[in-house]
This record gives C-alpha cells, sequence and structure tokens, in this order.
C-alpha cells in the first residue's frame, strides 16, 4: 500500500491484485472490510478508481468494522482494483503515524 499524495495528506492509496484463473466473469462482486477504530473516531471513507476518477463506495457497519462492495468484470488472470482510503483519524501529534495490518 503507497501513500497518495502529498506530505500530510491522509488518504491512503492501495492496488488490490485480485487474480481469477477460471473464465472471464462479468460484473463480480468485491467486498473491502476496514476494521475498528477508537470509539468517538469519524467513520472512514473510501473510494475506488474507475474511469480515471474516483467514486465513493457506499460503507455499511457490521461487527468487526465497515465493508463495503463494488462491482467489477473479472478477466482471466490478475486485475487490479485501486482504492482509496481516508482513515477515521489523522496523526494527532508529531511521530504519530498509521498502523495497517492484513490478516
Amino acid at each position: 500500500m503507497n501513500t497518495t499524495g502529498t506530505r500530510g495528506d491522509t488518504q491512503l492509496g492501495m492496488a488490490l491484485d485480485l487474480s481469477n484463473e477460471g473464465r472471464p466473469r462479468r460484473d463480480v462482486a468485491v467486498r473491502v472490510r476496514i476494521g475498528l477504530g477508537r470509539p468517538g473516531d469519524p467513520l472512514p471513507g473510501l473510494e475506488r478508481k474507475l474511469d480515471g476518477s474516483w467514486k465513493k463506495v457506499e460503507l455499511a457497519p457490521d461487527k468487526q468494522g465497515l465493508t463495503g462492495t463494488f462491482r467489477m468484470d473479472l478477466p482471466r488472470g490478475s486485475s487490479l482494483a485501486f482504492l482509496r482510503i481516508t482513515p477515521r483519524v489523522s496523526p494527532r501529534v508529531e511521530g504519530d503515524g498509521f498502523r495497517w495490518t492484513s490478516r
């Protein structure tokens, strides 16, 4: 995952690499979950790059955080979905940063 924009921006960008070993599939639902933050934190935002512009992905709360779903065609082989996340909070003091984990 790479930070997008310039120093001090609070949006993070990532490329999601999707693999399809079978036949090409049209209109596949891709689900993204953003984990829980601290109580009182503002909700994050999620956008997907589509046709050269960013489109908002609606997020719905669940027991583990927030989930967003978007649809895309999956040709055979690898495909990239470009996402941009606005985290719940920005660093509060000098030296603070964002911590990301993946499972």
